[in-house]
Parts: C-alpha cells; structure tokens; sequence
C-alpha cells in the first residue's frame, strides 16, 4: 500500500491504494515470494528521472515500462488504465513543488477520489449551506402558503425516489456492500437489497425514464464501473417534478 487517505488513519486501513502496472496485453504481471500467496506487480514511476521501477522481486519482471497506469484499492476498487509514457507528462504536484508523471498523480487523484467516496457519509461543506439555504424559505411557506408547501412536500419526495437509485448505483460502483447502503439509506441491510433485488413497478418505472434500462442491468452496469447512461433522463424528471400541472394545482380563488 502507497496511499493512504486521510479520513482512513486506523491501524488496518480499509482503502490503502497503490497503482499496478499494465502490459501492451492488458495483463498485470505478478510475482510470488516463498510459496505464499500471488500478488500484482506496482509499478513506482521515479520522481527525479523517466521511467521507474517494478515492485518485486527480481525473478520474472519485466524488462519493459508498462503500457498503462492502474489504480486500485484494496477493497477491490480499480480504476481506469491510463497509457504511460515513461519520458513524458512530468509536472509539479501543490507547493512542494514535488515532480510526478502525469499519469501516475491521474491515477493516485482518482483513487484519492474513490476513497473520499466511500469513507464518509458527511455531506460536504457546499451542499449542506444550500440545504440550509433552502430550509428557512421553505418554512416560511409552510406558514404562509402552506398548499404550495405540501406541493413542495410532494416534489421533494419525488426527487428523493428519483436520486435514490443513482445514489445506489454510485455506491455500488465503488463497491460499497448493501451493509453500508442500507444504513446510509436510513433503513437495514435487507430491505434495501431487497427493494433493488425485487423492484415495485414505480422503481423500474424510475429507474428506466432516467437510464432506459431494468434496474438489475442499471445495476450490473455499475458494479462494472461501466458509464450508467442517463442522457435526458435526470434533466426530464427534473423538469417534471419542477412543472406545476393544472390538474394538481388548481387555481386559487
């Protein structure tokens, strides 16, 4: 493990990452030391000249630089592969004024991503002063307009079932377990696996007007780490929930 990540400082660290080198064949070269278990080669790039080294002992490694650049976490998070050229992309890191390859700070950036992802469920800074933007407006309309507060009441439950399943496909993505999603959702293990094992007509509905897929496939998409296709779909029920329609708001008089 080369990286840890600041918010995960216990004495077994639950998301250290490193970065794996890749060969011109997609295949990642291993090694294994006294009959114990097989393990990837990293490939540490040198801050001070082009290229770097492979991790490991010297018995078959490769005599060649790898192809590409592979993040991984040892949850079992990888990342993208990106193409590495030994005397090429070198740059300054923050005010140390530290030379890395390009790709390989890419590389530790989107595992550095990833981490923050998956270890904590704080809302960041930005989103809870919107919140907390929004929250006094919207108590005021329930004492003044209190029809247009319910309509609001409605909207906001209609959005929250809308960002649910994408929220859950991100998580899985990043191979947080239903253990951590049911909790994170205010609800078990169980009944939230179970919602998305066993969809109600109104998920799959939900699911296929933002994706145009099942939700199992929507789902298998995203343990692949594959790009979820959304297209139109979230600005759609956006505007949806955001339309007031006659029938459900009549005048007033």
């Amino acid at each position: 493990m080369r990286w840890r990540h600041p918010d995960d400082q216990t004495q077994n660290p639950r998301h250290g990452g490193r970065v794996l080198g890749q060969l011109a064949d997609g295949t990642i070269p291993t090694y294994r030391t006294g009959g114990g278990p097989l393990y990837e080669r990293e490939f540490i790039d040198s801050r001070d000249a082009d290229g770097g080294t492979w991790e490991g002992p010297p018995a078959r490694r490769p005599a060649d630089p790898p192809a590409a650049l592979l993040p991984v976490c040892q949850c079992g998070w990888r990342g993208t592969a990106r193409p590495y050229d030994p005397a090429g992309g070198r740059c300054s890191h923050g005010d140390s004024g530290e030379r890395h390859d390009r790709q390989e700070l890419d590389a530790h950036l989107e595992w550095r991503d990833h981490a923050a992802a998956v270890l904590s469920a704080a809302i960041p800074q930005d989103c809870r002063q919107r919140l907390a933007e929004l929250a006094e407006p919207l108590r005021e309309l329930a004492d003044e307009r209190p029809r247009a507060a319910l309509t609001v009441v409605r909207q906001l439950r209609e959005l929250a079932d809308t960002l649910e399943p994408l929220a859950v496909a991100g998580a899985l993505a990043h191979t947080i377990p239903w253990e951590v999603i049911g909790p994170d959702l205010g609800t078990t293990k169980q009944s939230a696996h179970g919602r998305y094992r066993n969809p109600s007509q109104d998920l799959s509905k939900r699911v296929g007007e933002l994706t145009g897929l099942a939700v199992d496939d929507f789902l298998t998409l995203a343990r692949s780490r594959q790009p979820r296709p959304m297209g139109e779909g979230w600005s759609q029920a956006l505007q949806h929930l955001t339309t007031i329609h006659p029938a459900e708001s009549p005048q007033e008089t």
